[in-house]
This record gives structure tokens, sequence and C-alpha cells, in this order.
């Protein structure tokens, strides 16, 4: 029976799903759209000014992240020497994404610092300066997917921090999207590294600078365990 379990598991392995349900209060409720990928599901309820918003997501390595990659050679001798060094530091020939995609999330780990007023964006900077916030970030694991031949686009939308008594503030965040053959596509956060239930995505098109603040009145997470 252990063997067959066991089996069962290396099969269909286990997935963790993380779900958030949050209650905000908005006029500008249409800068919430429906929105799903294979790592994230965002269901959105309107009630006046009431904005209910339901999300589901897990983790993006629990996707088949198992299909070789290539260098794109034009585009690599075509950058710049701290981009070429950074991007030959964490890919070869025999390389797999989902072994890429962890070789990125270390050397952000290691290397690169937050800074929220940092005025370095462009990847170039990031790499040699070593300070950015999430649109430099995620700027630069654009390029460094770019130059392995896997698409990505920006996402905006907001980070639900916690503070204090269990309260939580929308802080305005940028992230990506991988879009991979076989129209599999996921989200990925360079800034954190990976990728959790609080996240709500805004239309594209969007300007943070014209988005009212808006206040959540009632959040409340779980997890579950899927096979």
């Amino acid at each position: 029976m252990k063997l067959i379990l066991i089996f069962l598991l290396l099969l269909f392995p286990s997935r963790h799903v993380e779900h958030i349900d949050v209650n905000l209060i908005t006029e500008q409720n249409s800068i919430f759209p429906e929105f799903e990928n294979d790592n994230f599901i965002q269901n959105v309820k309107v009630n006046g000014k009431i904005v209910n918003i339901l999300i589901e997501n897990s983790n993006y390595l629990d996707i088949n992240l198992n299909h070789r990659i290539f260098v794109n050679k034009a585009k690599l001798d075509s950058s710049g020497k701290d981009i070429r060094r950074t991007f030959n530091d964490l890919f070869n020939e025999n390389m797999d994404l989902r072994t890429f995609m962890l070789n990125i999330s270390f050397y952000l780990k290691d290397n690169i610092k937050y800074w929220g007023d940092s005025p370095f964006k462009s990847p170039e900077d990031v790499v040699i300066y070593k300070k950015t916030n999430c649109v430099g970030y995620s700027a630069l694991v654009k390029k460094l997917l770019e130059l392995a031949n896997i698409k990505s686009r920006f996402i905006s939308g907001f980070y639900l921090k916690q503070g204090r008594k269990n309260k939580y503030d929308p802080v305005p965040h940028r992230w990506l999207e991988l879009l991979l053959p076989d129209s599999i596509s996921f989200f990925y956060d360079p800034q954190y590294q990976g990728f959790k239930a609080n996240y709500i995505v805004v239309k594209s098109g969007n300007n943070f600078r014209t988005i009212e603040k808006f206040k959540i009145t009632f959040l409340r997470s779980g997890k579950k365990l899927l096979n």
C-alpha cells in the first residue's frame, strides 16, 4: 500500500494553494479585473463601493518547468558587459527553466537590495549598483529571461502588506507574468523571489498616481493541499 501511495505522489504531486478573501471600499471598482493563469486566480464581485476579491495561488515551482532553454545569442551579444556577465553566471546550455529560475532567485536574494526610492531601474543599472525597487527587479529579470528566449510581461497591482493589529496596507507593486509555450503562464515576483496570495491585480494601463488609496475592511487567508 505504501508503494502505491509513493507512486501516486510522484505521478501526481501535491500542490499547496494559498487563498485570501478580501473586502475593500473604493469608487474605482472597475480597475480590478477577473484574472486567471496557471498559478493565480482572481475573482471579483462588486456591490456598490464594496469590492469582494477572492484569490487563489500556488508557488510557480509547482508548475512543470523542466523544459530546456536556449540562449538568444544575438540579444546577448548586443547587451552590456555587466548584463552578459550576470547572465553567463546564471545560465548554461544544459539547463532547464526551473533551474534557471532558481539561479535567478538566489542571485537576487544574495546580491540586490531593495531601495524604494532607487533611481536605478534599468537592468544594467541594477546589476551595477545592486539597489532597486520592484520596477528595477522586474526589468532585470525580464531581461535575463529574454536572453534565454522566455517571454514575459509586466504586471501591476497591489501587494497587501500586513501591519499592526492584522491590518493590511495595499502597496503599489510590479511583478512579472511568464508566457511559455502551450499557453502556460504564471506569476513570479522578482522582489520577493517567489509568489504568495497577498496580491491584487489591476487592469493594465492604470496609472498608480491616479488611483485613490482604498481601505481594506476584511481579509481572511488560508491554505489547502491539492493533489
